[in-house]
Formats: structure tokens, C-alpha cells, sequence
């Protein structure tokens, strides 16, 4: 029983794992287009610094744990 808990956990956090990595592409996307149709470049530095600032906390978030 205590096993199969830890494999639980283990399926738990690889799901965790990639339905961020979806969200953060999903967010990617979504902004990326945003940037191509507007093509401003203060619009596309204030976009890129927010993704790399959600990319940065997902790693810190999901890293795991010393």
C-alpha cells in the first residue's frame, strides 16, 4: 500500500509537470500572436519579460524540493 502511494504521488507530479508546460505554450501562443499582428517592439519586450518572468516561476514552482 505505501508503494502504490508513492506511485501515485510520482503520476501526480508528472501530470503536474506537463500541464504546466501546456499552459505556458498555451500563454506563449496566445501572446505570441498578439505580438505579431500589433508588431510593436516595447509590446514585445513587455510580453517577452512576462513569459520568461511565468516560465522562470513554473521552474521554481514544479523544481523539486532539497
Amino acid at each position: 500500500m505505501h508503494i502504490h502511494h508513492k506511485t501515485s504521488k510520482r503520476r501526480l507530479a508528472t501530470i503536474d509537470h506537463a500541464m504546466a508546460a501546456v499552459a505556458l505554450f498555451v500563454l506563449a501562443s496566445f501572446l505570441g500572436i498578439i505580438v505579431v499582428k500589433v508588431a510593436r517592439i516595447d509590446l514585445t519586450i513587455v510580453i517577452g519579460i512576462g513569459v520568461a518572468l511565468v516560465g522562470y516561476d513554473l521552474w521554481r514552482q514544479l523544481a523539486p524540493r532539497r
